[in-house]
């Protein structure tokens, strides 16, 4: 009885892993479901501007409603480049020697940067 308890548990653990990849990856665009809710409770509950919670395969940035993606860039190195974006919520920042491309979307209580290196 003890062996079927604690298969059901594992596979209850692992269906609500896979549940919460799925969402993560699906709403913030992020694989790992820990490092999105660690990063929403950052932005959110300490009241931190920013926090980074993907650097591979491209950046993606997590901030509060009173960050500005133009400030970040410029303590980067980057300023807005004179190419326009293909689409609606994308913008293109410059260093002279590469371009990144930033998809962003925005709520009242989040924003969600995804940088990309064209």
């Amino acid at each position: 009885m003890k062996k079927i308890v604690i298969k059901i548990v594992i596979c209850i653990c692992i269906i609500g892993f896979i549940c919460a990849t799925i969402f993560s990856l699906v709403k913030f665009d992020v694989w790992n479901p820990f490092s999105a809710c660690f990063g929403m409770l950052k932005v959110i509950g300490r009241d931190n501007q920013y926090t980074i919670v993907q650097n591979f395969p491209y950046k993606v940035i997590l901030s509060g409603p009173t960050f500005h993606i133009d400030e970040y860039m410029k303590e980067k190195g980057y300023e807005k480049s004179q190419k326009e974006a293909e689409e609606p919520g994308e913008v293109i920042y410059t260093n002279g020697d590469k371009d990144l491309l930033i998809e962003y979307s925005m709520n009242g209580y989040y924003g969600r940067y995804k940088i990309k290196e064209l």
